[in-house]
């Protein structure tokens, strides 16, 4: 049975013979009959998270690694891994964050950052619990999650952390809890918890003595000392929960460790592997000022300046969120199974990167891409991606026009005429194994000529381009499916608005009756990515008919007129571009400024959302537009 199989055949068995276990919050709605997420057993051959595949991905600049937040705060610091529960005891019950109903529930991020705060409502207040991540070490091996919980109610109350044998996606196997010392915490071999003390009660369980916390939700939870030496469970399903008292006002932080250490399986092994891990940090900045450095770091290239806070709030956080999924070499479009290079995801990315602006991110990944070259000139990163060569090609040279960046361009110049001639060679022999998308062969050969004009191969380049030219198209180098269609981009950008959970994310698919994802990640970094390209080109964007220019404000929401608009630095194919929107009355006034590269002349600006009868090919300066009588006059 493969791995996916027998993750999916754990939960329902788990769901049969253990219904009282506390269990996460998307297998709680999914088992609720009177639930709109739920889905009777029999009609699936398997139970895994076909519901509310919803979290949110967190991680610092800096780290190759991403732990998830799940919308009740369950977090998960490793791919596949166990997670850290919370649950608190209060006067009149234990509150379980899976178990409680929406009103009590409130999930946020801190200042648009990847830290992510949930609240959940309690007597005389509230229990808040925040999650980010923090460089732990000169390597990103030693990054750790932070879990913090804060009580904001007026009395203490009793918090239970609690190491769970799954994840927002399905359960995971744990065998082995072991505590070396009074603030560390091993599962498997590996230490997964960092406490700054010795809890005051502890509960630790395997599947046939049931759920450790039932032990804690009835005040049975015993002293450290009782805590097993080797509590060890072959079903795969141990568990264990860490109880501290918190004082009104008082807040608790443990860490994480978001990278997996070096396993031990034999006997004593734990112990001495303990010993160089990860510690306790001595220092721990808060979320506030985790937020403030995630605001200087993306403070960067492209800013915008919207009316509407929640547009505002949703870019800034999700080109936060692309720092995130960004790994060096490489960047992913998800936390998951997703959790892996491809082409075609990589082309959306970096476009979105690169048109706000972080241009030093793509070439890291750019710099790979020789590598990733077969000698045969076919570009590979997964198994039958047919369109891997169109996508990289086009990467290529959306970074080359939004950048003249030379230094990049000389380092993957040798690749490209061979990437090109691999597209050409395939679509010929037309093989039923190798069908190529015809939008990203075209993409492709374009963007190859182009770049192949920047090099100096005149003749390559024109080659190129013919083949791209008996293909048709309307010959406009920026198409791809990464800009996708443009009549409706506003209609897009307001669903997706509508769309995002609390946090500013969206799952790789979206139920039509529940906002929760069936399938696939629950944080998808393509879509975040469109989200951003689609903003940028409402607010500026190339265009090629009836010739080459800028259109800045091509469509404007309603709730926008009479609200000014600012962008500053905006990366274009013909060079730097600041605007600001300024009304008077009913007259927009545009102030303009466009910084164009050497190779570029006079290029013509439009606001069609604004004036459609309104241009300039004038570099800077600014214009009083026609009034606009009704909102009509700009749709």
């Amino acid at each position: 049975m493969n791995r996916a199989a027998f993750r999916a055949l754990r939960p329902r068995a788990t769901a049969q013979i253990g219904p009282d276990w506390v269990l996460p919050y998307w297998l709680v709605n999914q088992l609720d009959p009177a639930s709109p997420a739920f889905v009777p057993s029999e009609q699936l051959p398997f139970l895994t998270n076909v519901t509310a595949r919803n979290w949110t991905a967190i991680g610092n600049i800096a780290s190759t690694w991403e732990a998830i937040v799940d919308p009740r705060g369950l977090v998960t610091p490793q791919v596949d891994g166990w997670s850290l529960d919370w649950w608190i005891g209060a006067d009149d019950r234990w509150y379980v964050p899976s178990r409680e109903a929406p009103s009590r529930m409130r999930q946020r991020l801190i200042d648009a950052a990847p830290v992510v705060e949930t609240a959940m409502r309690i007597p005389s207040g509230d229990a808040v619990h925040r999650a980010y991540s923090i460089v732990g070490g000169p390597n990103s091996d030693d990054d750790l999650v932070i879990v913090e919980i804060e009580n904001r109610s007026r009395v203490p109350f009793a918090l239970a952390l609690a190491v769970r044998p799954y994840n927002p996606e399905a359960l995971t196997t744990i065998e082995r809890i072991e505590m070396p010392d009074n603030t560390t915490v091993t599962v498997d071999g590996r230490v997964a918890l960092l406490l700054p003390k010795a809890p005051a009660r502890v509960a630790a369980s395997t599947f046939a003595e049931g759920d450790s916390a039932t032990v804690v939700l009835e005040g049975r939870a015993g002293a450290r000392d009782e805590f097993p030496a080797h509590l060890r469970d072959d079903t795969g399903m141990a568990q264990a929960a860490f109880v501290f008292p918190l004082a009104h006002t008082a807040t608790l932080r443990v860490a994480l460790p978001m990278a997996a250490s070096k396993r031990g399986r034999r006997q004593g092994l734990t112990r001495r592997q303990v010993e160089p891990a990860p510690s306790y940090p001595t220092a721990i900045p808060s979320p506030a000022q985790v937020a403030s450095g995630w605001a200087v770091q993306s403070n960067t290239g492209l800013r915008l300046e919207l009316p509407d806070a929640k547009w505002q709030e949703a870019v800034d956080a999700n080109r936060r969120f692309l720092l995130v999924l960004h790994d060096g070499a490489d960047i992913t479009s998800g936390t998951g199974a997703r959790h892996r290079f491809s082409f075609s995801d990589a082309a959306f990315m970096l476009a979105a990167l690169d048109r706000h602006g972080f241009h030093s991110q793509v070439v890291e990944v750019l710099r790979s891409y020789p590598g990733r070259q077969r000698a045969d000139g076919g570009f590979v990163s997964q198994s039958r991606e047919a369109d891997a060569n169109g996508c990289a090609l086009w990467s290529m040279a959306e970074h080359w026009r939004l950048t003249r960046d030379r230094e990049v361009l000389d380092a993957v110049a040798e690749t490209v005429a061979r990437g090109a001639h691999w597209i050409d060679r395939t679509r010929r022999k037309a093989r039923p194994a190798a069908e190529l998308s015809d939008v990203w062969v075209v993409a492709g050969l374009r963007a190859a000529a182009d770049l192949l004009v920047a090099i100096g191969e005149a003749d390559g380049a024109q080659r190129v381009g013919r083949s791209a030219d008996s293909l048709g198209g309307d010959g406009d180098a920026s198409r791809s499916p990464v800009d996708g269609p443009r009549g409706d981009d506003l209609a897009r950008l307001r669903s997706l608005i509508d769309a995002a959970t609390p946090t500013w994310t969206w799952p790789e698919t979206i139920r039509a009756r529940e906002p929760g994802g069936p399938l696939g990640d629950g944080h998808d970094g393509r879509t975040a990515a469109e989200f951003l390209s689609l903003v940028r080109n409402v607010l500026v964007r190339e265009v090629a008919n009836p010739e080459p220019g800028l259109a800045l404000c091509s469509m404007i929401p309603d709730d926008w007129w009479g609200r000014g608009v600012e962008v500053h630095d905006a990366p274009t194919h013909f060079g730097r571009l600041s605007y600001a929107v300024r009304w008077h009355g009913e007259r927009p006034a545009l102030l303009w400024d466009l910084e164009r590269f050497d190779d570029v002349d006079d290029v013509r600006l439009t606001a069609p959302g604004l004036d459609p009868n309104w241009s300039s090919v004038e570099a800077r300066g600014e214009a009083l537009l026609a009034p606009i009588a009704t909102r009509e006059t700009a749709g």
